[in-house]
């Protein structure tokens, strides 16, 4: 099945699911991969960090309770899991014409790290160095007002609650101040959440709206309902 609505307008660009701890944003990447498949086109899903070994491995000690680093460190490991990450990954399946919908990016090390001027400052310059000829086509940020539903199972869901609300407000400071970066609002089901986010790509690609999202919503139900189901909301 092929169309000519929004999800075909991200056939082989890279695409950033981004928001707090227990968004939904593995639900609604996984939503996404079957509306792109559903129109005919190749799609990968991943996360950050991780999505190689060497991410996978730093994913491990960045969550573990063991770990006792400062900001600058989980700053500076965090890039060399995306470098790995672009280098591996992202880079050649865009240039095979494969679309990556990707759990994280840039924007998570902003609201999760950014926490004075000088990390920002950092971030911003570290991603500029090593990351300049990779960056996301569209980034969808799901509104972390009112959505939190963090665990307690890694260093960072255990931070206090003024840590998170300021990661939530950083986040949708992402959302005015980059390009290319939107904010969803959650809708009363998780159907009504992919329909908001399927309403943004049309917005942000001056696409066609209605028949790509039922052609959607046929894939999310038809292939990934089980598997969304099962792994719940996201993290």
């Amino acid at each position: 099945m092929s169309g000519t609505g929004p999800l075909d307008s991200l056939a082989g660009k890279f695409v950033v699911v981004d928001g707090v701890d227990g968004c939904g944003k593995t639900t609604i990447a996984s939503m996404l991969r079957c509306g792109i498949e559903r129109g005919g086109h190749s799609v990968v899903t991943t996360r950050e960090p991780g999505g190689t070994w060497l991410g996978e491995q730093i994913r491990e000690s960045l969550l573990s309770m063991r770990a006792d680093m400062g900001n600058t460190a989980d700053v500076l490991l965090f890039m060399a899991a995306r470098v790995e990450h672009a280098e591996k990954v992202i880079k050649p399946t865009i240039a095979a014409g494969t679309a990556v919908v990707c759990e994280r990016w840039t924007t998570s090390t902003l609201a999760y790290q950014g926490v004075c001027a000088d990390a920002m400052d950092l971030i911003a310059d570290l991603d500029s160095r090593l990351l300049g000829d990779c960056r996301p086509d569209l980034t969808i940020i799901l509104n972390p007002r009112g959505r939190e539903s963090r665990g307690l199972t890694d260093r960072i869901e255990v931070r206090g609650d003024g840590y998170h609300a300021g990661v939530a407000e950083r986040f949708c400071e992402c959302a005015d101040i980059l390009p290319r970066c939107v904010l969803v609002d959650w809708g009363p089901t998780v159907a009504g959440t992919y329909q908001n986010v399927v309403g943004a790509i049309a917005g942000a690609s001056g696409s066609g709206y209605a028949a790509d999202f039922m052609a959607g919503m046929e894939a999310a139900d038809g292939l990934c309902t089980d598997s969304c189901h099962s792994r719940g909301s996201g993290a």
